[in-house]
């Protein structure tokens, strides 16, 4: 990179607290840090092919991104409310549980998506801690982890319930999880009454 650009682009980032020195600073260490020296051509080569390739896929991806939304637009309105909800999920979701009426409880769909926990125990011995049973559909299970994971970075009843379980010393993954099967449950509510997802009119179990 030009000099004079790593000098703007620093002073914008750090809004004119820093310009030159910290310019030279940066250039200097990414001159002498630890950096591969050996098959420098071949790697230049291989990082040009990958962002070729990329850019070949960019309109496949687009027009896939289109059908989905496509797609979207023929389900019920009321998937979309979901916690999470995207054009994608909404889609991955309906798919994995239509017709809903085939799980009479929202246990089941939960057992569905390989969300309830087990316990390994064997005799006298019961193991201290719990694993997911992961049986079932691993795309329905995959769906609502990522539905969770986006609706807990918003301010929501879900927000709330996964640092609940933070607070309570769960590992991060396990609180997501946790929010993931409790979004489950509230799925197959909002899907079995067809109607809007409204947090307070959606129990957490059936």
């Amino acid at each position: 990179m030009d000099p004079q650009r790593v000098v703007d682009t620093i002073r914008s980032a750090s809004r004119g607290k820093f310009a030159a020195a910290k310019a030279q600073e940066v250039l200097s260490a990414a001159q002498n840090s630890v950096g591969m020296k050996r098959a420098l051509d071949g790697a230049r080569i291989s990082i040009r092919t990958l962002l070729t390739t990329l850019d070949a896929w960019r309109p496949i991806r687009q027009h896939l991104e289109a059908e989905m939304e496509a797609l979207a637009d023929q389900l019920p309105r009321y998937i979309l409310t979901l916690p999470g909800a995207t054009c994608l999920s909404a889609v991955s979701l309906y798919g994995e549980t239509d017709p809903i009426d085939h799980f009479t409880a929202s246990d089941q769909l939960v057992a569905f998506a390989g969300l309830d926990p087990v316990v390994f125990q064997t005799g006298q011995y019961e193991a201290p801690h719990r694993h997911l049973s992961k049986r079932g559909s691993p795309v329905l299970r995959q769906t609502l982890w990522l539905m969770a994971h986006a609706a807990i970075r918003q301010e929501s009843s879900l927000r709330d319930f996964f640092l609940r379980k933070r607070q309570q010393g769960l590992h991060y993954l396990a609180a997501v999880t946790a929010a993931a099967a409790k979004l489950c449950r509230i799925s197959w509510r909002v899907l079995t009454d067809q109607r809007d997802y409204v947090p307070e009119a959606c129990p957490a179990k059936s």
